[in-house]
């Protein structure tokens, strides 16, 4: 929880008693190579934090195909912000790798 703590104070945005409330209420969840943090098109409904592994973000192409967007490694956030604020299903996939 220290990396997280580190990580939610960097650039000052968060008071430490914000940075606190927040930690109170994170959850730790483990997830297995192929198994998805945000499936593709449902609505985003949480923000998540790397804190071992890879996740792939990855989206659907007009032909169908699956395609990788990019690799999360450890220490960063994750979530697809547009979906989260609007409600509205995402266009992207969070898998893990």
């Amino acid at each position: 929880m220290e990396k997280l703590r580190h990580a939610l104070g960097f650039g000052g945005i968060l008071s430490p008693d914000a940075i606190e409330v927040v930690l109170e209420r994170w959850r730790v969840q483990r997830l297995k190579p192929g198994e998805e943090f945000l499936p593709y098109g449902d609505v985003a409904d949480r923000i998540g934090w790397l804190a071992k592994g890879a996740m792939r973000i990855y989206q659907y192409g007009n032909d169908g195909s699956e395609a990788t967007e990019y690799f999360l490694r450890p220490g960063q956030f994750m979530v697809d912000l547009e979906s989260y604020y609007s409600g509205q299903p995402a266009e992207c996939g969070i898998r893990a790798v």
